[in-house]
């Protein structure tokens, strides 16, 4: 994945510098902002520590042969006992509450509903089948990277890698047809907002912010870059394997 990863970096930063560049040469208008002393640094220290450790680990996660959900819920849980001993030792209660407030619970329904269709469609033999049609068409490398890229801006990408992952165990895929869906999964987030949960907190952010960014204009700018991007990726990967 080293040679598809970089070179489709690379495109990609020169179509944005080639989009943005009116924008880009402006000068800034920076309003002055008044930044909050942060007084508890070994708080910030240990945040910081624990999404570094939890990065680390996730990428070792096969080597150490640890499930990534019990990494990221184990560090999780480490951090929230600290947070509650700090607040309750420092009689910051506020902290706690503002933490619960800013949690997205509106995305819960939406993500587990995701997975409740992927169990679904695996139980009923459908995934099987969809496995069967994608095998039919003679190239992984097209068939299960086109399809998990517009997958993911259906069911979002966390799932529907959920559900390419058990079509091709069900289907004995080929190994390009496992890398293929790596790449549609990524470059897919990129295609509307629905395609990451990072997608749908960003415009959430922007619009507690009062930025406007409607569902089209997001698409107006990232479709284009990340078709693209697939395109040259998909074919990077074919060149390699």
């Amino acid at each position: 994945m080293a040679l598809p990863t970089i070179v489709t970096a690379i495109v990609v930063l020169v179509l944005l510098l080639l989009i943005f560049k009116k924008q880009l040469s402006k000068s800034i208008d920076i309003d002055e902002v008044n930044v909050e002393k942060i007084n508890d640094k070994r708080s910030v220290i240990i945040t910081v520590s624990h999404l570094i450790v939890c990065i680390i680990l996730l990428a070792l996660s096969n080597y150490l042969n640890i499930q990534m959900y019990l990494i990221s819920f184990i560090l999780f849980i480490t951090l929230f006992v600290y947070i509650i001993i700090n607040c309750i030792i420092t009689k910051k209660y506020q902290i706690i509450k503002n933490t619960f407030k800013r949690i997205p619970y509106d995305l819960c329904p939406f993500v587990l509903s995701m997975f409740v269709l992927v169990i679904t469609l695996k139980n009923q033999g459908i995934l099987l089948e969809l496995s069967t049609v994608l095998s039919k068409i003679n190239n992984d490398l097209y068939s299960y990277g086109v399809s998990s890229f517009v997958c993911s801006n259906f069911m979002n990408n966390i799932p529907m890698s959920v559900m390419f992952s058990e079509m091709i165990v069900s289907s004995n895929a080929s190994t390009i047809a496992l890398y293929a869906t790596v790449i549609g999964s990524n470059l897919g987030a990129y295609l509307t907002p629905l395609g990451a949960l990072a997608g749908i907190m960003w415009l959430g952010l922007l619009k507690n912010e009062k930025v406007e960014m409607s569902f089209g204009k997001f698409i107006i700018y990232t479709g284009p870059i990340s078709l693209i991007a697939m395109c040259v990726s998909l074919l990077l990967l074919g060149f390699v394997l």
